[in-house]
């Protein structure tokens, strides 16, 4: 496991390592957040009590930006897919870890490959993310 939160410098392509797990985030669905997500986007408010489809996007960004505090200026946010096991319920407890399943540069470019497995608390599979971004340095 690499461990990017404590860095004392923003993380670059060159710290990745293919298969490694980088970081894991706890995160609760609260009525706090369903409140101000559904204020956004009020016909989520039909979804109670289970959490909006939409917000597992939130969930993932969330977390990554948590496990990579500092990024360096420039990356690109180029995909993002998620497959649904099941949605967790508004005030349950969801786990993301992360992990670089492949980095290569083509084209001049950097390009990280990262997955995501949101649990529950008893460590069953909620939903699976997959993300492509382009770093610049």
């Amino acid at each position: 496991m690499i461990d990017f939160s404590a860095a004392d410098r923003p993380i670059t392509f060159a710290d990745f390592e293919a298969g490694a797990e980088f970081g894991s985030q706890e995160f609760q669905i609260d009525n706090a957040m369903f409140e101000l997500w559904t204020s956004l986007y009020p016909n989520d408010a039909e979804c109670f009590p289970l959490m909006p489809p939409g917000m597992m996007a939130m969930v993932l960004m969330r977390g990554y930006m948590h496990a990579i505090p500092k990024r360096a200026p420039g990356n690109i946010h180029a995909e993002q897919r998620f497959d649904l096991v099941r949605l967790p319920n508004i005030g349950d407890t969801v786990i993301t870890t992360y992990r670089c399943v492949r980095k290569e540069e083509r084209l001049g470019r950097k390009w990280i490959y990262l997955t995501s497995e949101t649990t529950d608390e008893a460590g069953d599979t909620l939903f699976l993310g997959r993300m492509t971004t382009i770093f610049a340095q």
